[in-house]
């Protein structure tokens, strides 16, 4: 056991730690980014919370924000699985396509993607 030996054992242990430390994620799963197209399209719902529409709808909205089909895609799945957005049947059409809009129920509890949570008009009423 040289001192040459004892230091290479030091060295490899170092690399091995920081191999296991945790790295910083600046893109958190479930986090939209302002500039991304799920916060494009969460705006153009918020905009028009009865109205429906289309995948194709969509895509058109977000080619004006220089976004793309599968952008918007997966825009569609994030917003779905966090119940932002429903889908539901187009009648009009063949049963695989969807139309989508704003989920009622979504402002019926805290917004986490506001910074007003609770309607105001909610907290108006708990006041009184």
């Amino acid at each position: 056991m040289t001192a040459d030996w004892i230091a290479r054992q030091i060295m490899l242990v170092r690399r091995v730690e920081k191999a296991n430390r945790l790295r910083f994620n600046p893109n958190p799963k479930g986090v939209m980014k302002p500039e991304g197209c799920a916060m494009v399209l969460y705006q153009l719902f918020v905009g028009n919370p009865h109205r429906f529409f289309t995948r194709a709808q969509l895509v058109d909205a977000a080619k004006e924000h220089a976004k793309s089909a599968e952008a918007v895609d997966w825009a569609i799945i994030f917003l779905r699985s966090s119940r932002v957005i429903e889908a539901v049947i187009d009648s009009r059409r063949n049963s695989r396509y969807n139309r989508y809009r704003l989920n009622p129920s979504f402002f019926a509890h805290e917004n986490p993607y506001t910074d007003q949570g609770p309607s105001k008009q909610g907290s108006e009423d708990k006041q009184k």
